[in-house]
């Protein structure tokens, strides 16, 4: 099996080593995805996500987190199935993320310059501690997710999806919250989603920087990615 491991935009690959080296020790052979910086919106790395896909070999599984696995949701890999951590379906209507949706982007943000909301650290604050590696991210993408936030809306067609998609969700995820994306995430045809955290008996919730980082989540995930079943 090989996997395309999209690193999501504003993140640095760094930060998806765990998950990496869970599906490499599954026997999963791994491209990255990785994207450029400067003026790069949602149709370009849909768009980058697609091309990519399509040079990758037969028997694909495209695996994201976050808001990577939305890019790729608005994508069309031609990939046998996606394994996807916190997905961003819907939007969260937190207050302190509607009030980062007012901060102006300018042309390129970097994320590990740590903004502050109400004297705490945004990052900790959404994506929880640690912090995973972050880094330069297109300001015309940050605009336009802050243009969802705005709207309530995130433009992405999930009925369109024809491929299986394997989803988790934390229950500790301020960014990808079980409220928001479980309802969401009924509308994909093919869908199949884990509650991860103290209810499925693991040792603790988890955060959406959890998801991507911590032993538990990865390795469900590797397994998940390499066609074996998830515990």
């Amino acid at each position: 099996m090989n996997a395309l491991l999209v690193v999501t935009p504003g993140f640095e690959a760094t930060a998806f080593l765990p998950l990496r080296r869970a599906l490499e020790r599954e026997g999963v052979q791994v491209r990255t995805l990785e994207f450029p910086v400067a003026g790069q919106t949602s149709s370009d790395f849909a768009a980058a996500i697609t091309a990519a896909a399509d040079a990758m070999p037969e028997h694909t599984v495209l695996v994201a987190h976050g808001f990577g696995a939305t890019l790729s949701l608005m994508a069309d890999p031609h990939v046998e199935r996606m394994v996807l951590l916190a997905p961003v379906l819907a939007v969260v209507p937190q207050t302190s993320v509607r009030d980062l949706a007012a901060v102006p982007a300018p042309a390129v943000v970097d994320l590990s310059a740590r903004y502050a909301w109400h004297d705490r650290d945004a990052a900790s604050l959404l994506i929880g501690r640690p912090v995973p590696d972050l880094g330069y991210v297109s300001g015309a993408f940050v605009a336009e997710v802050q243009g969802w936030i705005r709207d309530g809306h995130v433009p992405v067609d999930l009925g369109r999806v024809d491929i299986p998609v394997w989803i988790a969700v934390g229950l500790a995820d301020e960014v990808a919250t079980v409220e928001a994306t479980v309802p969401a995430s009924r509308t994909l045809p093919d869908r199949a989603l884990v509650r991860l955290g103290a209810n499925r008996f693991d040792p603790r919730d988890y955060t959406h920087a959890d998801l991507l980082q911590d032993e538990v989540p990865v390795r469900v995930a590797a397994r998940a990615a390499a066609g074996r079943a998830a515990r």
